[in-house]
């Protein structure tokens, strides 16, 4: 019947000829087959995802909550992987960070991931396109874009209007203070994060009117000191990264402004003695980093009343043995000290506070017989560890 078929259609018919010709028509015609959780399951088991240390299986799909591809296997992720993830009913997290061929269609089929809540892109080749899919994932919470040159302002009106979004990584991406612009009165961000773009102190103006904003991320960018002026009034910011910026004692103005303030990392700024001064507004202040600033042993003055601070960093800065008087009735865990002047008179200062568990003073002025002296202490916590 076949042969005859064909021969009504091929003129110089050939039994043979006709055969190719039919499995070719029939190869066409038939839909790819529907993939299933044993399709899945055998899938995942490749890409060495595991449940309880062993390969992951059928009746285990459920129990994968978290999935987290290595360096090695990431950029052999394709779209029918992503479409796979649908056979994961509880996956809450996916970090598919380094995908290099998964297309915006592909990643839309994360909307078929019902529990998804936090999706990490970071390095993938994420473009402004693949960012229009997101509307589809109305339950992430946890965005990471990090390290995604390609994903530009025009991607921020979508990502911005994502009904759930509390955390926000933008850092190495082509996002400038015009994209900031769509986070502007945002309702539900509590952490965003900047470093490493082209944000200057314009783009801060944007972030004002977050009120929910906790955390707050802007090393290595652009942020002058006078830039933070916007954001001193937000009323529950407790976290600010500005390393490696140009943020100077107007800055520091404007950070003793921020009350809530619980964690503060300022290393390689301009601020000095005269913007520290600022800080001892600072009550709810529990870390500061001041590596490589201007501080020395007069600014640590500020810090002498702020009664739940715990951890001080003061590496490559010029403060010395002096200094560390003004640390001594504070409730410290952690001090560190390395390439600065403070030798073992300050060392046995610190050694006496009976909360601190952690001394680091590598390249600093202390020596071994300061570091054994300062362990015979008695009444100083049992705890303690120094290192030099």
């Amino acid at each position: 019947m076949i042969e005859e078929v064909v021969a009504m259609f091929i003129p110089a018919f050939r039994p043979r000829a006709a055969l190719i010709v039919t499995c070719l028509c029939l190869a066409v015609a038939m839909p790819a087959a529907a993939q299933t959780a044993a399709d899945a399951a055998a899938r995942f088991a490749e890409l060495e995802v595991k449940v309880k240390n062993a390969p992951v299986a059928v009746e285990t799909l459920a129990d994968v909550q978290s999935l987290s591809f290595g360096s090695r296997i990431a950029p052999l992720l394709t779209d029918a992987d992503i479409a796979l993830m649908r056979f994961l009913p509880n996956l809450g997290s996916a970090s598919l960070d380094g995908l290099k061929g998964v297309t915006p269609k592909g990643l839309s089929q994360l909307s078929n991931v019902p529990k998804l809540w936090r999706l990490s892109l970071r390095g993938s080749e994420i473009t402004d396109a693949h960012a229009a899919v997101l509307p589809g994932m109305p339950g992430v919470k946890n965005l990471d874009f990090t390290t995604n040159a390609g994903l530009s302002d025009a991607a921020m009106p979508t990502i911005a209007a994502m009904p759930a979004l509390t955390d926000l990584k933008l850092d190495a991406t082509g996002v400038t203070d015009i994209g900031l612009a769509a986070l502007s009165g945002h309702k539900t961000l509590k952490a965003l994060s900047l470093s490493r773009t082209a944000v200057t102190d314009a783009g801060l103006v944007h972030l004002a009117a977050i009120s929910t904003l906790q955390t707050l991320a802007i090393t290595d960018t652009g942020v002058t000191g006078a830039g933070l002026e916007p954001i001193a009034a937000l009323p529950n910011l407790q976290e600010l990264s500005l390393m490696n910026s140009k943020v100077d004692d107007i800055g520091a103005w404007h950070i003793g402004k921020m009350v809530s303030l619980k964690r503060l990392f300022a290393w390689n700024t301009l601020i000095t003695d005269n913007g520290m001064v600022w800080f001892k507004n600072l009550a709810n202040l529990e870390v500061i980093y001041l590596d490589r600033t201007g501080v020395t042993d007069a600014g640590l003055a500020a810090l002498a009343g702020l009664p739940k601070l715990r951890t001080v960093w003061l590496n490559g800065t010029a403060v010395g043995d002096a200094g560390m008087a003004h640390l001594a009735n504070l409730p410290l865990a952690s001090v560190q000290i390395g390439q600065t002047q403070v030798g073992d008179a300050g060392l046995l200062v610190l050694a006496q506070i009976p909360t601190l568990t952690n001394i680091s003073a590598r390249g600093s002025k202390v020596t071994e017989a300061g570091v054994a002296a300062a362990m015979a202490l008695p009444g100083r916590n049992p705890g303690l560890s120094i290192s030099r």
